[in-house]
């Protein structure tokens, strides 16, 4: 069996497990931990997921942000414009030629239940 075929059934099997531990997240805690570390480790450096991985780098943290609002609570763009500022800077930022502004990340953070902390990783 192909080796790298073989770590990816090991990284799948990983998956299914660090699932099922969620369910008692503070009893399993530690093992979650060390799990969480092998798949990120994997997910980092497996071959069968370096296109993924480019493809991902190469999106901008607010267009992710947008793109998963919008994708999570079925909206359109022009349901952003309010707290964004307009349709064009809503579509900027999904066409990753403009960034979130701090006031916009607050807007959203509100109008979405997101921590604000949470936003400022982006």
């Amino acid at each position: 069996m192909n080796t790298e075929f073989a770590k990816h059934l090991d990284y799948l099997a990983m998956l299914v497990q660090i699932d099922s531990l969620f369910d008692d997240y503070d009893g399993n805690k530690q093992q979650i931990d060390q799990l969480a570390l092998l798949i990120e480790q994997y997910e980092s450096t497996s071959s069968i997921l370096a296109d993924f991985n480019q493809r991902v780098a190469d999106i901008s943290p607010s267009k992710a942000l947008l793109s998963v609002l919008l994708e999570q609570h079925n909206l359109t763009v022009e349901d952003f414009a309010e707290s964004v500022g307009s349709s064009e800077q809503v579509v900027g930022v999904l066409e990753g030629k403009q960034s979130l502004t701090l006031q916009q990340l607050l807007a959203l953070s509100k109008q979405f239940g997101i921590s604000f902390e949470a936003t400022l990783s982006i």
